[in-house]
């Protein structure tokens, strides 16, 4: 269990993310994603006011 935490800690001081991290970035990743779909959708179907703020909370959330 130590080596663990002394391991997390280096991980943390060199500039790496933990698991967590990684999750929670994955996590965003798939709700813009899925936010993303829903703005496709919305405008395929001409619902332009709906679209758009799909796309915005999809951005809002990953804006890479």
């Amino acid at each position: 269990m130590m080596k663990r935490m002394e391991d997390l800690e280096a991980r943390e001081a060199a500039g790496e993310g933990t698991k967590d991290d990684d999750e929670e970035e994955e996590s965003t990743e798939a709700q813009a994603a899925a936010l993303k779909a829903k703005g496709n959708d919305a405008f395929s179907r001409r619902w332009f006011q709906a679209s758009n703020q799909y796309y915005s909370q999809a951005i809002e959330l990953d804006p890479t």
